[in-house]
């Protein structure tokens, strides 16, 4: 049996994001840290938290937890769950907040969003959740079989709202010639924006020069 190592911290980070140009409407400044701390015994936690100073400004916020088994046959099983999202200082919730006109006294509830207009967050295979969909969670378990060179996967990403949308991806995958890579996806969609909700499928090819 193994030794269960003590906490490491493997990875710290910086960055930092701005976005210019007369196309911009909210333009601003996103800082922040990541971390990506190892446990022992394949258990990782990744956190990030950023900063988005803007004319509404908010904390976007992240965590991850991966836990991988490697059998005695070789074939491993990941687990990960991630958490996204992001809390504005000038909003009673996550989803709108108020804006008082000081010269007309009207007021206005709008829809809060980030301020960055680019973003790689993406979950879901259709779906593509990103800053816009927050806060929302992901959970996947992914089979790998090295001998046949196959694997499979499973993944649920939900919104966390009043109305939410969510999406159950299932993919095999295998490798030919040890070049080419073959996957078969198929996705389940519930969204409330959708009047039907639909079942998809997708095959992709990667080919590896």
């Amino acid at each position: 049996t193994e030794k269960s190592k003590p906490a490491k911290l493997e990875t710290i980070g910086f960055t930092m994001y701005s976005e210019f140009g007369s196309w911009i409407e909210n333009s601003g400044l996103i800082t922040g840290l990541y971390l990506d701390i190892e446990f022992g015994n394949d258990y990782w936690f990744k956190p990030e938290v950023l900063f988005s100073a803007s004319s509404d400004p908010s904390l976007i916020y992240c965590a991850k937890i991966n836990k991988a088994f490697t059998w005695s046959n070789t074939q491993r099983t990941a687990f990960e769950v991630a958490y996204y999202g992001q809390t504005y200082f000038n909003s009673g919730s996550s989803d709108k907040y108020v804006i008082n006109d000081s010269i007309t006294g009207v007021r206005t509830i709008e829809v809060s969003k980030s301020a960055n207009t680019f973003s790689n967050i993406l979950a879901g295979t259709v779906l593509r959740f990103d800053t816009p969909d927050l806060p929302f969670y992901v959970a996947s378990v992914k089979h790998t079989i090295p001998s046949l060179k196959t694997h499979l996967k499973f993944q649920f990403t939900r919104q966390l709202k009043s109305s939410p949308a969510n999406e159950l991806d299932v993919e095999l995958g295998k490798k030919f010639f040890n070049k080419l890579l073959v996957n078969a996806t198929y996705g389940y969609i519930n969204s409330p924006q959708l009047v039907k909700q639909p079942n998809l499928f997708r095959v992709e090819l990667r080919y590896n020069f």
